[in-house]
């Protein structure tokens, strides 16, 4: 027989004890640690011995000015010895070091409630209540703050670092409500305007982030802060040199819109109640003023760029849609986007253009014709009466421009360009400016083909007229810039039939060859941005091809060409790479299977789609696992810095994919996937927001939510995890339960949190699911939120079926189920309210029987504890508890006639005990425990 291993005792304990205290006296703090900590595993669980180590712990801590582990061994010595002074001290000085004098206070307020005498208590409280008081005072007077920044500002003798710290002062005290009442209150805006000096960028940047602030969601202010500035001023901010004060003058204007057609954030008191115009005249004025600016041909190309980009932030927003086509915006983006394309002399018709401003227009374009509404007549009529004309004329330059638009068009429109694309004359015009001699208008017209290619339902008539000449264009052209463009084209055409390994649209093997055009591109170190941008557009689209997709993960130079690219500051990457991704990891939807209406396909002779063997999922986990060593997770967290909220869905499901493997989850949190996920997982598309919840939820089940989430992370996970049981899919609700009930087991606040996102009530309801995991998942969820005193307090003044329903499951054969259902009521018992519940169900005490005899050890205990609560709730339910063989199983325990823990043995004696004190059993029935 093998030898059992002796198991760490008492004396082991103590003994590291001891050495802890003689390293912790020769100011050996790392070595009393150790010895400590070894202790701790020695020591049993909940006895005072461990309650020794973790307050000598936490002092050590403090030596080493560890402050938060000090805060967690202090609490959980605390946990153990409530109200011990050692403890409450520790704490104390580990939350004051952590800024936390509130907390602090509380600890040395029950501190000296328990030992009055205690000097080193008297001392702490004294300082902390200065801190505590400082701070009320501190806040009380927002208006001093205000004040005094001016004062300092305004000084002809202060010296600029002083200027510049009242600068960034005021942009702060801005940011808070009281702060920005004040600033408005005491003629804050006009002296802001007075003090700002536009050639001085460092100090004029802080003041135009004031005063964006004092706008948010404030009419009256935003009013305000709009007439003050004026349209000169404006004008002169965003044709700014410096593109950074062009980019916050411009955000100044979009906080003011938003202020105009959303709700006020505060009621409006005394002198901020004056708004002088009606708000959507201020919205038409400030629209006006960016449609005028956009288009001055001087405008530097940050100005240029900052004001298209306000249209594509505020297109949205209620009723701006509609001042826009009063404005004939939609004309002047056009506009935008013509002179934004070389000409035939190889200038631009606007003087300074950004690389990115056509594609904003795009965006721009996209956003107004989404909330447009259902009539889009006048918006398709403006895109006509622009483009065709100029489509037909002998003028080149005049042809580019109108193919410029068309493009603009067609990217931010799909289904608008492409329906202008098949107009007569159109198409034939686009080709033929493509097969010209002429560079700028092959470049041009190539562009408009390539982001048309992207549409399935058009790309037939692109099949039948344009791919001789897009072929002939990558193979004969010398201009890498018209060939990778032309290769893109070509790219989408092949990809059209996506997974579909039955609907191949051109011939056996092209996406691999095109695959490896696009490679060429995309490594090449002689390759301009530019192009190697385009290359992973095109690869997105190929990489729908399974046989694509095992080529490029075989390919790691490939990949960290593809990452290079993520770190880019260019919004317009996003799509390509993000899609890659997404395609690569196999993490889009993909449609219900139905076998029955698959074999009626067959037989019917239809097209059924298949999926190629390649997309099999032993096949995807490996592409996955090669992803993630090749550096995936940097590369996404650097593309969720863009604000696309479709692009950042796409990130979303790539994150998704990778915490699915359990073993990658820590890889993710290390290399800060789980921080980009929450702030996905609270803005975004409503189906980005549940892909991003479920891969936290992910996380969150295996890995301690404390090392996952640190901080305040913790928290801000609550709500979308709750958000996620309201799901229509099982599975996104049975992740979001366990990493609920993580959550609730680490502390008070995320069960508070719960409770405050309105969440218990949703982990309640899914108590009553049909399926046993999502029944089982949020009965362990209950199981830990009981500790929350609210909960508590619900189960215990419930008037409804709330207890019973846990003591059912208690009893049934679904073991972790029962282990929930029964912990809960087991911490809940202390309540005599409880107990009254549970001895009104019927089979309560054949429940609690069969749960003390189970071969369970943690179902046995549970049951004893039940026992034990319920024989001392009153001698009516004591009688019925010992019925039916009651007594006999409390005996058993006590004569160690069965196997059981000296808890379960205890609590069974204690039992008796009670039950002689009853007079329901003489005293010398009850067994002395050995």
């Amino acid at each position: 027989m093998s030898k059992v291993a002796e198991e760490p005792s008492m004396d082991d304990a103590l003994r590291h004890k001891e050495e802890g205290n003689k390293f912790f006296s020769d100011g050996k703090y790392t070595e009393a640690i150790s010895c400590y900590s070894c202790g701790l595993k020695c020591c049993p669980p909940n006895i005072d011995l461990c309650a020794v180590l973790y307050r000598n712990r936490a002092a050590c801590y403090l030596k080493k000015e560890q402050w938060k582990k000090a805060v967690s061994d202090s609490s959980a010595a605390l946990v153990i010895t409530p109200n011990e002074s050692k403890a409450l001290f520790r704490r104390a000085q580990a939350y004051e070091k952590l800024g936390k004098a509130a907390e602090a206070f509380r600890d040395v307020k029950l501190l000296l409630h328990v030992d009055p005498k205690n000097k080193a208590g008297i001392e702490l409280a004294s300082h902390l209540r200065n801190v505590v008081s400082a701070k009320v005072q501190s806040r009380e007077s927002t208006e001093g703050a205000v004040s005094e920044s001016f004062l300092e500002l305004c000084k002809p003798d202060s010296d600029r670092a002083t200027k510049l710290q009242m600068a960034k002062n005021i942009a702060i005290l801005a940011g808070q409500e009281g702060g920005a009442a004040k600033i408005f209150q005491n003629s804050g805006i006009p002296r802001i305007l007075s003090i700002m000096n536009e050639d001085d960028v460092e100090l004029a940047q802080p003041l135009l982030r004031a005063l964006a602030s004092i706008c948010e969601k404030h009419k009256a202010r935003a009013s305000a802060v709009v007439h003050e500035i004026g349209d000169d001023r404006f004008k002169k901010l965003i044709s700014n040199t410096h593109g950074t004060l062009a980019v916050s003058a411009a955000y100044i204007l979009h906080q003011a819109v938003e202020a105009f057609t959303g709700t006020d954030k505060t009621e409006l008191k005394g002198s901020e109640t004056a708004l002088v115009t009606p708000p959507m005249a201020e919205v038409r004025n400030i629209l006006k003023t960016s449609f005028g600016l956009m288009k001055e041909k001087e405008l530097t190309s940050e100005g240029r760029d900052a004001m298209v980009d306000l249209v594509v932030q505020v297109a949205g927003l209620p009723g701006v849609t509609k001042e826009i086509s009063h404005l004939e915006g939609v004309t002047t983006l056009l506009e935008v986007a013509a002179g934004c394309v070389e000409l035939v002399d190889g200038k631009t018709g606007l003087a300074s253009v950004s690389d990115v401003l056509r594609m904003h227009v795009a965006v721009a374009l996209g956003n107004i014709y989404d909330n447009v509404g259902k009539d889009k007549t006048q918006f398709k009529k403006e895109c006509a009466l622009f483009i065709c004309p100029k489509l037909v004329v002998s003028d080149l330059d005049t042809r580019i421009q109108g193919a410029a638009a068309l493009s603009a068009v067609v990217q931010g429109c799909s289904d608008l360009g492409n329906d202008m694309l098949a107009r007569e004359n159109v198409l034939p015009s686009i080709l033929k400016m493509a097969q010209s001699d002429n560079l700028a208008t092959q470049l041009v017209a190539t562009e408009a083909l390539a982001h048309a290619a992207g549409d399935k339902s058009r790309c037939t008539a692109l099949l039948g007229d344009g791919v001789e000449a897009l072929k002939t264009l990558f193979t004969t052209s010398s201009n890498d810039r018209v060939r990778i463009r032309a290769l893109v084209a070509l790219c989408k055409m092949a990809s059209t039939h996506g997974g579909n390994v039955n609907a191949k649209t051109f011939v056996e093997g092209a996406g691999r060859r095109l695959g490896k055009q696009c490679r060429t591109f995309l490594v090449a170190e002689e390759q301009t941005f530019e192009n190697r941008k385009w290359a992973a557009e095109g690869m997105a689209f190929l990489t729908l091809d399974a046989e694509v997709k095992e080529d490029i993960v075989k390919d790691k130079p490939a990949l960290q060409a593809l990452f290079e690219l993520a770190k880019h500051e260019d919004k317009s990457l996003l799509y390509g790479v993000s899609t890659a991704l997404v395609n690569l990891t196999n993490s889009y939807d993909k449609p219900d299977k139905n076998e029955e209406l698959e074999k009626l396909g067959e037989f019917a002779g239809e097209n059924v789609p298949q999926e190629h063997v390649l997309d099999d999922e032993d096949f995807v986990t490996g592409r996955i696992d090669t992803l993630i060593e090749t550096g995936v997770v940097p590369a996404i967290v650097q593309l969720a810095t863009q604000t696309s909220h479709s692009s950042r869905e796409q990130l979303c499901r790539v994150l998704n994919a990778l915490a699915a493997e359990q073993k990658h989850r820590g890889t993710v949190v290390q290399q800060g996937g789980a921080k980009v996920l929450i702030p996905m997982a609270l803005e975004g598309t409503a189906k980005g927001m549940n892909i991003a919840a479920q891969a936290l939820a992910k996380i969150g089940i295996t890995t301690d939510p404390r090392l996952a989430f640190p901080g305040q992370r913790s928290l801000e996970v609550v709500r979308p995890l709750i958000r996620l049981l309201r799901a229509d899919q099982g599975l996104q609700q049975f992740e979001a339960l366990m990493a609920l009930t993580n959550l609730a087991s680490t502390s008070d606040d995320h069960r508070k949190r719960i409770m405050r996102e309105k969440g218990f009530t949703w982990i309640e309801h899914l108590m009553f699911e049909e399926h046993e995991m999502l029944r089982r998942a949020a009965t362990e969820c209950v199981c830990n939120m009981v500790f929350n005193e609210e909960v508590f307090e619900l189960y215990a003044a419930d008037t409804g079926d709330k207890v019973k329903l846990l003591t059912l499951f208690s009893g049934e054969e679904d073991v972790a189920l029962a282990k929930a259902a029964a912990g809960a009521l087991a911490i809940l018992a202390a309540d005599k309210r409880v107990c009254e519940k549970i001895m009104a169900v019927k089979s309560a005490v054949e429940i609690v029987h069969h749960l003390m005899i189970s071969q369970n050890p943690e179902l046995a205990h549970r049951g004893m504890h039940l026992m034990l609560c319920l024989v001392a709730y009153q001698k009516e339910s004591a009688e019925k508890m010992i019925e039916n063989n009651g007594l006999e199983i409390l005996l058993a325990f006590v004569q160690k006639l069965v196997p059981s823990s000296p808890d379960v043995q205890k609590a069974a004696t204690q039992c008796l005990q009670t039950l002689q004190e009853y007079g329901l059993i003489e005293s010398s029935k009850i067994p002395h425990a050995t």
